[in-house]
């Protein structure tokens, strides 16, 4: 979420937290960069390995369906 959205989520008059539904499509906004800055840190030979790791389970985490 950008400082935009955060200020406008943080502004609600009735003072309610966010919806489920609104962050959801807050962050759906940014997914391609996520994905986009996950797999660049899994590929970076020069991040530290547990990073790259991170970042590679993180990713095939959610890409690979899970066995029932």
């Amino acid at each position: 979420m950008n400082t935009n959205t955060l200020t406008s989520i943080q502004r609600d008059p009735g003072g309610r937290p966010p919806s489920v539904r609104a962050i959801r499509v807050s962050a759906s906004r940014h997914a391609r960069a996520a994905i986009a800055t996950l797999a660049a840190i899994a590929q970076d030979e020069a991040a530290p390995s547990a990073d790259r790791v991170s970042a590679a389970q993180t990713l095939l985490a959610h890409a690979v369906p899970k066995e029932s």
